[in-house]
């Protein structure tokens, strides 16, 4: 998650799914490598807030530092993960041409099954 409005349906769909059936999740966020230690507390700080009661034993945070495509491609490998959950940001067309959407060089770039969810979801 990157705590934007426009991950917060990936959440919401990854906690619905962990309710249904017996998964175990890792919420990453990926902090440029410039972040400072008080950042990177922030942060965890902020992924534990984001874990249910009910879902406590089963939820996991995790903060990366570097390239975001890179660094969840490395996580959903390295950790063996089955598949990821990802949310659909939309963007303008001069933001499309001009930087790296992550869902998509996500899914084109894992070897992992990658679910992507629309930003309306659960609404």
């Amino acid at each position: 998650t990157d705590f934007m409005p426009d991950s917060e349906p990936a959440v919401a769909y990854a906690l619905d799914l962990a309710r249904q059936i017996p998964v175990r999740l890792t919420l990453l966020h990926v902090l440029p490598d410039t972040a400072g230690y008080t950042e990177e507390q922030r942060v965890a700080t902020a992924l534990d807030s984001l874990v249910p009661i009910d879902l406590a034993d089963r939820i996991a945070g995790r903060v990366e530092r570097g390239d975001p495509v890179e660094r969840i491609i490395h996580v959903v490998h390295q950790a063996e993960i089955s598949f990821a959950v990802l949310g659909e940001h939309a963007h303008g067309l001069l933001r499309h041409l001009f930087t790296t959407d992550t869902t998509r060089a996500v899914v084109h770039g894992a070897r992992r099954p990658v679910w992507v969810v629309p930003p309306g979801y659960g609404s």
